[in-house]
């Protein structure tokens, strides 16, 4: 699927590229002052440790497990450091999602060679953020493309499914400024933001087709909140604003309210004569 941790430490690179421009373009200071903002910025810029350092001391981090000082670690070995660092978001599936993305796993040994993989994420990605595949295709409405998709993908990685949509030039996600609202928003502003699953996405956007297969052909679970911490169904009967304020409508809206409503189980007759009479049906006569 594509990791949402590893696409937002893309976001945050990229808000922090724009950061520095905007830095680097603001007004003069006034007169008296320009000794003092250029002293107290050549101490930051000391006390903040370059790419390289960094790449180092997370480098660092990872020999601790090199038992063979060898340059690798096993799986389970990463999987261990990932997990200490962020243990809610390197689930077992984000690991093997991260490998699989990086190509640095041996297909025999199954060991990873550590400083490639921390070469491998201090780079900046080459071209224009994209979205999540599968939440883009859901935010889309795109069944054919959500088909292709999932085919063959575990019941595992489905359940883990999170991520951002692009939207115009930008990376969004969702955030809810006050209760029953939820608005677009760009990860360059709020990197911050929760990524939400495919079924949310979907939810947001009105797609009641796209709901419909993610729940009865791929097995979404309706009542997932996901890192969102609502259900797909608080969503779609939420307020819906796009980035810039206006109201998300979808000719869909409606199914998609009713796909995603919890049915209420069906009463046996006992239970029915019960309701009715407060006693079972046994005893009803």
């Amino acid at each position: 699927f594509g990791s949402s941790r590893l696409t937002q430490g893309a976001a945050d690179r990229q808000s922090s590229r724009r950061r520095d421009h905007r830095a680097s373009t603001r007004a003069l200071p006034p007169p008296g002052e320009g000794m003092a903002t250029e002293a107290a910025e050549h101490a930051a810029e000391e006390a903040a440790p370059s790419a390289e350092e960094l790449c180092g001391q997370i480098t660092e981090v990872f020999k601790r497990f090199d038992k063979r000082g060898k340059g690798k670690i096993t799986g389970a070995a990463l999987a261990e450091v990932l997990k200490q660092l962020d243990g809610a978001c390197w689930t077992k599936a984000n690991v093997d999602e991260l490998v699989k993305a990086t190509g640095l796993q041996d297909p025999v040994t199954g060991d990873v060679d550590y400083e490639e993989l921390v070469e491998w994420i201090m780079q900046a990605p080459e071209g224009p953020l994209e979205g999540h595949p599968v939440c883009q295709a859901a935010f889309e409405g795109d069944v054919c493309q959500l088909e292709e998709l999932l085919e063959g993908v575990t019941q595992s990685s489905i359940d883990a499914a999170v991520g951002y949509v692009k939207v115009g030039e930008d990376l969004c996600g969702l955030w809810s400024m006050v209760a029953n609202t939820f608005q677009l928003k760009a990860l360059q502003h709020d990197a911050t933001l929760k990524a939400p699953t495919p079924l949310q996405w979907a939810a947001f956007a009105g797609h009641a087709e796209a709901v419909r297969f993610l729940v009865e052909r791929c097995g979404f679970r309706k009542d997932d909140e996901g890192l969102l911490g609502h259900t797909a169904f608080a969503v779609a009967v939420s307020h819906r604003l796009d980035a810039d304020g206006g109201v998300v409508q979808n000719i869909g809206d409606e199914e998609v309210k009713h796909l995603l409503e919890d049915e209420q189980p069906v009463l046996c007759p006992n239970a029915l004569s019960k309701v009715a009479t407060g006693r079972p049906a046994a005893l009803a006569d």
